[in-house]
């Protein structure tokens, strides 16, 4: 089971900041490519070999470094309400800014492939959550349907 990640109200999250595997935020004070490059100087040892090996293929961003291969969720923006991940369970993961309102952005992860010493974008399965994510999202969907926003909050989850 992923954690989920708890939910923070719209003017404590600015747009820009990413939130990690083990849920710590990353507040932004810059944009968001400022803030992604800040992270990657500050990677783990074998974190940052892959990103040494990122830098020299064809994807440069680190944002989708952080995203696609790292698995952290980045907050695109707080008006539209907006996050992106490459999680393989975004509805659990990210269940209370769902049921917020909030638009979850999917990406595909990317892998290295040590045998072809390559990255690669998961091409099969990514779109589709397992029987537990779309629980979830179909239990976020009736109560979005039956419960007014104001009053969502009390189904917020841990």
């Amino acid at each position: 089971m992923h954690e989920r990640v708890p939910y923070i109200k719209n003017l404590e999250l600015s747009a820009g900041a990413f939130i990690t595997l083990n849920n710590n935020i990353i507040l932004a004070n810059g944009n968001h490519e400022t803030i992604a490059k800040r992270i990657c100087n500050n990677l783990s040892p074998a974190n940052q070999k892959l990103f040494e090996l990122w830098k020299d293929s064809k994807y440069i961003s680190e944002e989708d470094f952080l995203v696609c291969v790292l698995l952290y969720d980045k907050v695109e923006n707080v008006l539209n309400r907006s996050i992106t991940t490459a999680s393989p369970r975004p509805y659990e993961r990210l269940y209370n800014y769902y049921l917020m309102d909030w638009d979850i952005i999917r990406q595909k992860p990317i892998i290295y492939n040590e045998e072809k010493k390559a990255f690669e974008k998961l091409h099969t399965g990514w779109e589709y959550s397992d029987q537990i994510d779309l629980e979830d999202k179909y239990e976020i969907e009736e109560i979005k349907k039956n419960v007014p926003f104001e009053d969502r909050y009390l189904f917020l989850k841990k």
